[in-house]
């Protein structure tokens, strides 16, 4: 890339305000969970996580207010918690977490990733109780620097933050796009379990302006060793998402399926090593972003994404039956069935699954 270009390209993925044009849209209130998915009341539902804990499943998301700037400083100030039996009622409790004023996530707060822990004696002891989940999650200050940090739960109704916050920011990485003063990009963090350590996946800019999906790597959550980009692509212009975004990667027998959100569609790729993404893959489906998988079964998967800003419905979590068949390369997972009310998803609960 050419040094004028590359410049011009950092200079609009460093523009609040070109970024956020996408997401200024009307909006159309959406009350049918069957039809729409779970919105949030006077809000769409962005990046988003799901954990099931003692027969619920439990949503944490981003909450951005109808037609406002995320951000606006009244926006995007906490992480949404929503829990569902059968993905048809649906409960609103009290927010995880909420902005800290004058800190590094005094600004903005979100997307997150909860991961289940289990006998963690240094968490434990840093808690004064016995830490069942771990919240990643991203923290935005007020100049839209954007880092990660860590929270403890042991109900995933009372979240309280780790002293050492925040656990990453790519500062010092040569290769990655950042800096304290400025909007910078260390978001959308997804945390795969692999071989008795963590991965930590998240959306970052390169040096030379290029998107990618960056990763680190820890055997406690607490310190964490810079992995550099996992996938690289070229910063779209043209359409949202511009960058490489909401990353989830999950086990595909002795491979791993990378899931990303770039140009309007939900993506994925396959690779023998997590660490590595060689190729961009392929399109999986328009309009639908954010995919988290919430159950898999060898040939039938249990997916999420929230919708795309359409000015027709609000954001959503749609939950859909897939049946990838035994070849996950030849049958890429082209069909899907969505939520509506005409008709009914073939899966529309975990149970659903055998």
């Amino acid at each position: 890339m050419r040094k004028a270009s590359r410049n011009g390209v950092i200079r609009r993925l460093t523009d609040p305000n070109y970024l956020l044009a996408p997401w200024l849209e009307k909006h159309v209130a959406a009350d049918d969970p069957l039809r729409h998915g779970f919105v949030p009341c006077g809000s769409d539902l962005r990046d988003f996580s799901i954990i099931f804990d003692r027969g619920c499943w439990h949503v944490f998301y981003i909450d951005l207010r109808h037609g406002k700037s995320s951000r606006r400083p009244d926006n995007f100030t906490f992480i949404g918690h929503a829990s569902t039996t059968n993905f048809q009622q649906w409960t609103v409790h009290e927010p995880a977490l909420h902005i800290v004023p004058g800190t590094w996530e005094g600004g903005h707060i979100g997307p997150a990733h909860v991961v289940p822990v289990k006998n963690n004696r240094s968490f434990n002891d840093k808690a004064g109780y016995r830490v069942r989940f771990v919240m990643i999650y991203t923290g935005i200050s007020r100049s839209l620097a954007q880092r990660t940090g860590m929270a403890f739960s042991r109900d995933l109704f009372r979240w309280d933050r780790y002293e050492g916050n925040p656990v990453l920011e790519p500062e010092h990485f040569g290769w990655a796009l950042w800096a304290r003063g400025s909007m910078s990009n260390c978001r959308d963090p997804y945390v795969l379990q692999h071989r008795g350590r963590y991965i930590l996946y998240y959306t970052a800019l390169r040096k030379d302006g290029q998107a990618c999906i960056a990763a680190a790597g820890s055997s406690d959550l607490e310190n964490w060793r810079d992995l550099g980009p996992v996938l690289t692509r070229p910063a779209s212009l043209h359409r949202s998402p511009a960058m490489l975004e909401s990353a989830c990667v999950h086990p595909l027998g002795r491979r791993y399926v990378l899931f990303y959100s770039y140009e309007g569609h939900t993506w994925f790729t396959i690779s023998s090593n997590p660490e590595r993404f060689d190729s961009a893959g392929e399109r999986l489906v328009e309009g639908l972003w954010g995919l988290k998988v919430v159950k898999a079964t060898r040939d039938r998967w249990l997916v999420a994404f929230f919708r795309e800003s359409t000015g027709k419905v609000g954001g959503a979590a749609l939950f859909s039956g897939r049946d990838f068949g035994r070849s996950f390369a030849r049958f890429p997972m082209r069909k899907i069935y969505g939520v509506s009310a005409s008709r009914r998803p073939a899966t529309t609960s975990a149970v659903d699954i055998r």
